[in-house]
């Protein structure tokens, strides 16, 4: 009974494939009261670091594949980051008059 359980265990841990990351670049991009768009690229995960905002108060909203989901209140000292966000979602990036939002973009290997 023990070998057939281990035999079992053993056959459904080979069916799970396991992802890694791979650090590949660090990305600094725009935001703006008019949310720039992006695509996360095929193959790829963003993690969501930080966002600077040009003036001393403000907030950053965050829109996933359209809908809004995150808003942060920095006058507040509000945060919600990191954010991870996989291939082929659309994020949008609004900042109380502009800023730069910074990601790290990892591969995805199998």
């Amino acid at each position: 009974m023990k070998i057939f359980i281990l035999s079992l265990f053993l056959f459904v841990s080979s069916l799970i494939s396991a992802q890694n990351l791979q650090f590949n670049q660090v990305l600094i991009l725009d935001g703006n009261s008019n949310t720039p768009s992006y695509t996360v690229p095929a193959g790829k995960v963003w993690k969501i670091e930080s966002a600077s905002i040009s003036s001393g108060s403000g907030y950053f909203g965050l829109s996933i594949n359209g809908s809004s989901v995150a808003i942060v209140a920095y006058a507040n000292g509000g945060n919600l980051l990191p954010y991870w966000l996989p291939a082929g979602t659309n994020v949008g990036f609004y900042i109380y008059q502009t800023g730069k939002v910074s990601i790290i973009e990892f591969n995805v290997v199998p």
